[in-house]
């Protein structure tokens, strides 16, 4: 078995990678059915096994517009971290972002009818005093 580098066009850049769940790949057998290829050979594994404990994928690479590598900081390494966590996330939709904000409008009705309906004096029994 010899070597290969897994990026072999990305020298003298920092590349990030994050590591994806097993889950991600389908069970061992649609594994199986989706990257296998028939040939002249026979039965080829293109992607090799399974990857029963997970793998890492690339998550970015730090390269600027100008083709240049970015030097790895605190920051950069920050906002790296927050894209890779947020793509991964699924986004609400329009219809429940304006469903949970009739929500939170409904509950704050049916809190200021209670209030009303208990009869609450102002100031919650405090005393009213004027200054002045």
């Amino acid at each position: 078995m010899r070597r290969v580098p897994k990026y072999p066009t990305l020298k003298n850049f920092w590349i990030v990678e994050h590591w994806q769940a097993p889950e991600k790949f389908g069970s061992p057998e649609s594994w199986d059915r989706k990257t296998r290829e028939w040939g002249e050979e026979g039965n080829i594994p293109q992607l090799g096994p399974y990857p029963s404990r997970g793998r890492y994928g690339l998550a970015c690479v730090l390269q600027g517009a100008d083709g240049k590598a970015i030097p790895l900081t605190e920051t950069v390494l920050e906002d790296v971290i927050y894209a890779v966590v947020t793509k991964g996330q699924k986004k609400p939709t329009l219809a429940e972002l304006k469903q949970a904000q009739a929500d939170r409008q409904k509950a704050q009705e049916a809190y200021e009818r209670e209030e009303i309906a208990e009869g609450v004096p102002a100031f919650r029994y405090n005393d009213f005093v004027t200054v002045g």
